[in-house]
């Protein structure tokens, strides 16, 4: 090969700018102006963490930490400047960390392992510096100082914040399994005295008074707080309606119930036929929202409570002896009687039922298509004949036009409407 085609020895042109990937100072001091421009303790403001009260002396001292890496970013613009470069922070050093929206104590200890990162940093980067700069050394070593009392007056209380944090857990822990547990024990207890109460009724001869006596009590218990932990949304609803309800001096369940009546008089001779047994009156109908009954339980004594508040009376048998005329129907409950459909804290199903009993206590309607009456007893001697059945008028049959009831009950008045017409 011939020497034209060598290159020349002595290039004409030479490159006047080093670059910072092949100075390993350089390559320090950048990373260490990014840490402290883009600093773990400004992190933390950034990273919206859950405070409360207590964080107060964490947050303060990590306020002076960031305040100081800043000036300590500074000082490493001014040494990455003296050495040819030009100070430019980096991509933000924790980017891809999961950090945000945690506790103050736990992005706390993040911060301190890092100061110990940064510390080692430091360290590496003194050993390197050129022996004959002494005062860029100088800078570094009171940056480096600095860190390290950054650490030992973050880290004891950091330690003090997730001992706390911890604590506050166990203590809120046990307080909603308390909570829990005198809830179970009170269903408990109100299960229990609702069982007493049926079998004391069940018996033969006990007194419908001393039967409801364990419900009444139950009923009139303590009020729990709505703005109890841990319990449902429905019960909630259900103390705070009580609570509402007590205040403005209604009765506690939604039916108001009627004093008992007199007791009934002795029985007639044995060559009489027997009356039809009464209804049973409002105040011995069982509270519908007792705990711990059965869905078929409530919807039974709900009815009954219905019946009684309307005037109605409950299904009996037919009795067996002829009647001279039939008994007059009971009369419907006066207005004054029923709940008010306004009432606050109702549900809409309520409100309609209180307004379409109003309805019909206006109208004079009864409450409920009932059985019809049993015949009176004729003398044993001489029995009458008995009477004529008078034919049901259309009016005795319910307006199928009423508000508030079904479809199939609309139908079933519309029908007898036209048989009673038909004859």
């Amino acid at each position: 090969m011939s020497a034209s085609h060598l290159p020349p020895a002595h290039p004409d042109t030479v490159s006047v700018l080093v670059d910072p990937r092949l100075d390993e100072i350089r390559r320090r001091l950048d990373d260490l102006l990014t840490r402290s421009f883009y600093s773990g303790a400004g992190y933390v403001f950034e990273s919206d963490p859950y405070v409360v009260p207590e964080d107060a002396e964490v947050l303060e001292k990590l306020t002076v930490i960031r305040e100081q890496d800043r000036r300590h970013a500074h000082v490493l613009g001014t040494l990455i400047a003296a050495r040819g470069g030009v100070p430019g922070p980096g991509v933000f050093p924790f980017w891809n960390l999961d950090l945000n929206f945690l506790t103050v104590p736990t992005v706390s200890q993040f911060v301190v392992d890092a100061l110990h990162e940064e510390i080692g940093l430091y360290d590496l980067l003194i050993a390197r510096w050129p022996a004959a700069d002494d005062d860029g050394r100088a800078a570094l070593r009171v940056i480096r100082d600095e860190k390290a009392r950054q650490v030992a007056d973050l880290a004891p209380a950091v330690a003090a914040a997730k001992v706390r944090e911890a604590e506050a857990h166990v203590a809120k822990a046990a307080a909603v399994k308390k909570t829990r547990d005198a809830r179970i024990a009170k269903q408990k207890a109100a299960a229990e005295a609702a069982k007493k109460a049926k079998a004391a009724a069940g018996k033969p001869g006990a007194a419908p008074a001393a039967a409801a006596a364990p419900v009444a009590a139950a009923a009139s218990a303590e009020i729990g707080d709505p703005l109890e932990p841990g319990i449902s949304k429905k019960e909630k609803g259900r103390r705070a309606l009580l609570r509402i309800r007590k205040k403005l001096g209604l009765p506690m369940s939604l039916l108001a119930g009627k004093a008992a009546p007199a007791p009934a008089p002795a029985a007639a001779p044995a060559a009489a036929p027997a009356a039809p047994a009464a209804a049973a009156p409002a105040g011995a109908v069982l509270d519908p929202d007792e705990p711990g009954i059965s869905p078929k339980e409530k919807a039974k004594r709900q009815m009954l409570k219905m019946r009684a508040a309307a005037g109605g009376a409950a299904p009996v048998a037919a009795a067996a002896a002829p009647a001279a005329a039939p008994a007059a129907p009971a009369p419907a409950a006066p207005a004054a009687e029923l709940l008010d459909p306004n009432e606050p804290g109702i549900s809409p199903k309520e409100k309609a039922k209180r307004q379409m009993l109003k309805l019909r206590a206006a109208s004079g309607a009864p409450a409920a298509a009932a059985a019809a009456p049993a015949p009176a007893a004729a003398p044993v001697a001489a029995p009458a004949p008995a009477a004529p059945a008078v034919e049901a008028l259309p009016a005795d049959l319910g307006d199928p036009n009423e508000p508030g009831i079904s479809p199939k009950e609309k139908a079933r008045r519309q029908m007898a409407r036209l048989r009673a017409q038909r004859g």
